[in-house]
């Protein structure tokens, strides 16, 4: 759209720091571990021009993608460690976006009374870049992801 909403200041460049979990104890949650180690945050939108109804993500991880496109590798001396991007202020299987750079019904939020909030949590997982299941190493991590909105 021509018309645009504005990113509260703030949320420009969002950081969220994940909890400590013991690597065997993210091996041992397996697949859904992502729903249960995890951090939240959200991105505010005020100034809605009237007209518009929703905005819309796309994220786009700035690393390793496997093949699912539903996750990007973490950089850092750990491996093996997936991060999960849910468009959800919880932790939610059914809320995962993909992180490839394209949307689809999960990216999407109600734009009410000329403002929104865009919720977004990351979880981990013990996971390489084959997108198979895999221990992880003890370290640091980090991803990037490049988050563009639409209106």
């Amino acid at each position: 759209s021509a018309a645009t909403c504005t990113l509260n200041a703030a949320d420009a460049s969002k950081t969220l720091t994940m909890p400590n979990v013991a690597a065997a104890t993210l091996f041992a949650a397996g697949n859904t571990s992502y729903t249960t180690y995890y951090a939240s945050g959200s991105f505010g939108f005020t100034a809605c021009p009237a007209g518009l109804t929703k905005v819309t993500s796309k994220y786009t991880y700035q690393g390793v993608i496997p093949s699912a496109n539903d996750k990007g590798i973490a950089t850092g001396t750990a491996t093996n460690v997936g991060l999960v991007v849910m468009q959800s202020s919880t932790a939610s299987g059914s809320s995962v976006v993909l992180v490839n750079g394209t949307s689809g019904t999960n990216n999407q939020t109600t734009i009410t009374s000329n403002a929104a909030t865009v919720p977004v949590t990351i979880g981990i997982i013990g996971v390489n870049s084959s997108n198979v299941t895999a221990l992880p190493t003890v370290g640091t991590y980090s991803g990037v992801f490049d988050v563009a909105f639409t209106y």
